[in-house]
């Protein structure tokens, strides 16, 4: 993830090592002993799990989201990374307006459901069923 995120910024990048900020400073990622290798081993334990692609994809985006990894374009990192996991699980990138602009809060197991569904329908498109349960 760091060489793509030195690429996209055309830079040199690494984990962060302080305290991460968003929107103009209003939102606060705080830095903690300890969190890259968080970040490192909770991204590596997923992608061992036997999930739908939808479901890896949406914990990816919203782990990318909310460890805020990268003193710069956190955003942009969670949007190709999202992408990246459901083209390799063979599936098209739907429109990403609804997905970026869908409120978001760590630790909230219920809208992380209703994005992965969200998410789900959008790559089904609007005449397909809505899907019951994504995988997970």
């Amino acid at each position: 993830m760091v060489e793509v995120q030195s690429e996209l910024l055309g830079a040199p990048t690494g984990f962060r090592t302080g305290d991460a900020f968003a929107r103009g400073g209003a939102h606060r990622y705080a830095q903690a002993p300890g969190l890259e290798a968080a970040f490192r081993a909770k991204v590596e334990a997923d992608a061992r799990e036997e999930r739908h692609p939808v479901a890896h994809a949406t914990r990816l985006y919203l782990d990318l989201c909310f460890f805020h990894p990268f003193p710069d374009g956190n955003a942009r990192a969670a949007r190709l990374w999202l992408e990246y996991m459901l083209r390799r699980g063979r599936l098209p990138t739907p429109p990403l307006a609804p997905v970026v602009l869908w409120p978001k809060r760590p630790g909230d197991a219920v809208n992380y459901t209703r994005l992965a569904r969200l998410l789900a329908r959008t790559i089904a498109g609007p005449d397909a069923p809505c899907p019951n349960e994504v995988p997970e």
